[in-house]
């Protein structure tokens, strides 16, 4: 008797569950009928939504990682002298090809 109580409980469950998602999708997309809503994923969403994802992870990897070279030029000496000389020579090589 006992394996048809949890049988029903689940049942219950699952019913209730459902109609949160189905008032959960209805508020969402501004339904107000009595319809059953089906939410499909689009796979061009998807690919679009995982590639952002994505170039957002390596973009923040970089300016981490560009972040820590800029820090430790500038504690070391060597690298700060080396900096300075590159950003001296790209002021030297701006002004040339603008002619001023």
């Amino acid at each position: 008797m006992s394996k048809y109580k949890k049988g029903l409980v689940a049942d219950i469950q699952k019913k209730k569950k459902f109609e949160k998602e189905q008032q959960h999708l209805k508020i969402k997309h501004h339904i107000q009928d009595d319809k059953i809503v089906i939410e499909k994923s689009n796979m061009v969403k998807f690919t679009i939504r995982t590639l952002s994802g994505i170039i957002r992870v390596v973009a923040a990897i970089m300016v981490c990682s560009l972040a820590v070279i800029g820090l430790a030029s500038l504690v070391y000496p060597e690298p700060r002298a080396d900096l300075l000389k590159i950003a001296d020579n790209i002021l030297l090589q701006l002004q040339w090809y603008l002619g001023i």
